[in-house]
């Protein structure tokens, strides 16, 4: 009876319901490149990256190499706050397939269209919150807040580095 009432507890917990993730559809601009995040994939210009795994950070997708001859990798780094900037690192994958011999060789922040740093840098171009509010559809209280956050968040981290 022990025995059927361990199987039974191992059994349920191996079946229990994992943290949903998050699949919002976001567009990010990479310097003069564009990425859009569509639900399980990642789409850069003309690549496509799937899901590979999600930490504190986020989800992480990964363009992993093809063939032997591939001698980069691209993983985009999408926070799960819609409003987050993304990351994208580019590696250099001369030594091997595995993600410990891969080497950063670029790394680059990708602004997120209608997000914290998208709404700051627009606010402080001179645009009003009325602007900013019609401009990325969104309420002006909302485009207020956005523009508070991101403010705040700017002046924590400046304060902590001086």
């Amino acid at each position: 009876m022990r025995n059927l009432l361990v199987l039974v507890l191992v059994t349920a917990s191996a079946c229990a319901a994992r943290a949903p993730r998050s699949t919002f559809t976001a567009e990010y601009s990479c310097g003069s490149s564009e990425m859009v995040r569509d639900g399980g994939a990642v789409r850069a210009g003309s690549s496509e990256s799937r899901l590979a795994y999600s930490d504190d950070a986020g989800d992480h997708y990964i363009s992993w190499p093809l063939s032997p001859t591939d001698r980069s990798a691209t993983e985009f780094i999408i926070p799960s706050n819609p409003r987050e900037d993304a990351i994208q690192r580019t590696y250099d994958a001369t030594r091997g397939p595995s993600t410990a011999d891969w080497r950063l060789v670029h790394k680059q922040t990708c602004t997120a269209r209608g997000g914290y740093n998208d709404a700051l840098a627009r606010w402080m171009a001179g645009e009003t919150i009325d602007t900013i509010a019609g401009e990325l559809a969104i309420g002006r209280d909302e485009a207020k807040q956005v523009v508070r956050e991101a403010l705040m968040s700017a002046q924590t981290r400046y304060w902590k580095e001086r």
